[in-house]
């Protein structure tokens, strides 16, 4: 088992997929920050620059300039509506509260699926639906390129 350190991140679309040596599968939470991503026997070790985050398609380059394509996997997430006004901003206020991660569609949001968050939703009484699904949240405070101040 080796550690690759990645010296290098290219965006989709800027780099020759066909130069891919490997595909590093992530999820939402591997998108961002200091990582050790599993390949094979291997280990890549990535620092995401704190105002980007890994996006399907993407390469991790090593210092020998071998790429490996960054994929997002699919994720148990919970499909969430509910008609009343209320009630989503009720919902989305507790998830806020509890710094789960969302994604806003069209009709409702998506957010991981684990027994917690089905009981707050039921709890509130929006509906849900689990689908396996990339998951694609919101970006955070945290994760948001640093503001220019002046």
């Amino acid at each position: 088992m080796a550690l690759v350190p990645i010296q290098q991140i290219k965006l989709s679309g800027t780099w020759a997929l066909a130069a891919a040596a490997g595909v590093v599968s992530v999820t939402h939470k591997q998108r961002h920050g200091r990582q050790r991503l599993k390949l094979g026997a291997d280990t890549l070790v990535v620092t995401v620059p704190r105002d980007q985050l890994l996006g399907d398609g993407d390469a991790l380059v090593t210092e020998t300039g071998t790429h490996y394509l960054v994929r997002m996997v699919p994720e148990r997430v919970l499909l969430v509506s509910n008609a009343e006004a209320a009630v989503t901003a009720r919902l989305a206020w507790h998830l806020g509260a509890r710094g789960v991660p969302v994604e806003i569609q069209p009709g409702g949001i998506v957010i991981p699926d684990s027994p917690a968050n089905r009981r707050l939703v039921a709890g509130l009484g929006a509906e849900s639906e689990p689908a396996k699904r990339v998951f694609t949240p919101e970006l955070s405070e945290l994760i948001r390129p640093p503001r220019r101040r002046g």
